[in-house]
C-alpha cells in the first residue's frame, strides 16, 4: 500500500513539473493565458460592481454631508437676515428719534411718539389713525410731524388709546403757510390725490416752481414746520390770484412713526 501511494505520489508530482515545464517554455503560456481568459471577465465585472458600489455609497454618504450644510447654511442665513434686519430697524429709528429730538431741543417742543396704524385714502378724505390718544395727553389741533420738520397732519378727533388724523392733503385742512425765504403767505388747501393748492397769493408776486413751503405760525400751528413744494404756477387771467400746485413733502416718504406736537 506504502508503495502505491509513492507511486501516485511520483505520477501526480511529474505531471504538475511536465505542465509547469509545458506551459512555460513549449506553449508560451498557454495555461496562464487560459485561466486568465477564464476569469478576466468575471473579474473584471466584479472590480467594476465593486468600484461603482464604492462610489455610489461615498457619494451618498457626501450627499448626506451636503444637504447637513446646506440646511445649517440655510438657517445661518436666515439667522444673519434676521439680525440685519432688526439692526436696520434699530438704526432706522434712532435716525428719526435723533432728527426730532433735534427739532424739540431747537423750538422747545414737548412731543410724544407714535405708530401709524392705519391709512385712508379714498376720493372724498385722506385720514390715519394714530395708537397714542388722551393717554398721551393728546388734544385737536395738535400737529403731526415726522422725519425732522415734515408737517404730516393735524389731530382731529381723540379716543382713550388713539387719535384720527386729517393729513394736509384733505380737503378739510387749510393750513396759513409762506414761502420760504420771502414775505409771500397765503392759504393751502388739501386736495387729495393731486396734493395741495395754495391760495389767495396775488398775480403780481413772483413765485416760481420747486420753491418751498412752509408753515407761517400765525393759525395756531408752529413757524417753518415744511409742507411742500411748489410744482406748477399759473396766473388767473379772470380773478387776482394765482393758481399755484404743491407737492407734498410726506408723500415721498414712507410713514409709519409720526410725533404729535405738544406746544409749552
Amino acid at each position: 500500500m506504502k508503495n502505491g501511494f509513492v507511486k501516485n505520489f511520483l505520477i501526480a508530482l511529474a505531471t504538475v513539473i511536465l505542465l509547469v515545464f509545458f506551459n512555460n517554455y513549449w506553449s508560451g503560456q498557454f495555461l496562464k493565458n487560459s485561466v486568465l481568459a477564464v476569469f478576466k471577465k468575471p473579474l473584471v465585472v466584479s472590480s467594476s460592481f465593486l468600484h461603482q458600489t464604492k462610489r455610489r455609497v461615498v457619494s451618498w454618504f457626501n450627499t448626506g454631508e451636503l444637504l447637513r450644510q446646506n440646511q445649517t447654511l440655510k438657517e445661518e442665513n436666515r439667522q444673519l437676515a434676521s439680525v440685519n434686519l432688526k439692526i436696520y430697524e434699530l438704526e432706522k429709528e434712532n435716525d428719526f428719534l435723533r432728527k426730532e429730538l433735534d427739532v424739540v431741543q431747537r423750538k422747545n417742543f414737548k412731543v410724544s411718539l407714535a405708530r401709524v396704524f392705519h391709512q385712508k385714502f379714498d376720493g372724498q378724505f385722506q385720514t390715519s389713525l394714530i395708537d397714542i390718544g388722551d393717554n398721551e395727553g393728546i388734544k385737536p389741533g395738535m400737529p403731526v410731524i415726522f422725519d425732522g420738520e415734515v408737517l404730516y397732519g393735524v389731530i382731529k378727533d381723540v379716543y382713550p388709546t388713539s387719535a384720527l388724523v386729517y393729513l394736509i392733503t384733505d380737503p378739510r385742512v387749510t393750513l396759513s403757510v409762506k414761502i420760504k425765504d420771502s414775505e409771500i403767505m397765503g392759504r393751502s388747501r388739501g386736495e387729495l390725490k393731486d396734493g395741495l393748492s395754495l391760495e389767495l397769493v396775488a398775480n403780481q408776486e413772483d413765485v416760481q416752481a420747486g420753491e418751498t413751503v412752509m408753515t407761517s405760525g400765525l393759525d395756531g400751528l408752529p413757524s417753518a414746520l415744511l409742507v411742500g413744494k411748489i410744482i406748477t404756477v399759473r396766473e388767473n387771467r379772470e380773478g387776482i390770484f394765482k393758481e399755484i400746485k404743491i407737492e407734498p413733502e410726506f408723500k415721498s416718504l414712507l410713514v409709519d412713526r409720526v410725533f404729535v406736537l405738544k406746544l409749552l
